[in-house]
């Protein structure tokens, strides 16, 4: 819902909203999720270990946070998000280990965006992560 934050002021006549690529509805009038579906810790790990051999950008989102490390931040034109640059600075929680906030924060992390540098590097994870009972949206501008 971090990202969200700009927008308080257009949503503030909202009561519910459906969120995090519907991952989580979210009360407004209440600040709290009515239905969350999160990731489980397995699956992140799994996520993160791929996302890390690709030495891919990670940007976890929570109900109430956004994760990231300084070091995708300040390098998301090397991932094709140089857009989002600056909202990434404003709103992101700055983590340099996934795992160890996986690990002390099960089950708080809604979805996982996992940027890559090239397409290869995009199928490779793909490749590694095609068992995993997830869904995968690829939203690159490079993917054909």
């Amino acid at each position: 819902m971090a990202e969200l934050a700009d927008y308080k002021a257009e949503l503030k006549f909202m009561h519910y909203g459906v969120t995090i690529s519907g991952g989580l509805v979210f009360d407004f009038f209440q600040n709290k999720p009515v239905v969350a579906h999160p990731v489980a810790e397995d699956l992140m790990l799994k996520i993160i270990d791929a996302a890390l051999e690709e030495r891919a950008m990670i940007h976890l989102l929570g109900v109430y946070n956004s994760l990231m490390t300084e070091y995708d931040i300040q390098h998301s034109a090397d991932f094709q998000m140089a857009v989002y640059q600056d909202m990434y600075n404003r709103i992101c929680e700055r983590c340099d280990d996934f795992k160890a906030y996986i690990h002390a924060h099960p089950n708080e992390i809604i979805k996982v965006n996992v940027y890559h540098r090239t397409p290869e590097s995009m199928y490779r994870n793909l490749e590694r992560l095609k068992d995993l009972p997830l869904t995968f949206a690829i939203a690159a501008a490079w993917y054909q």
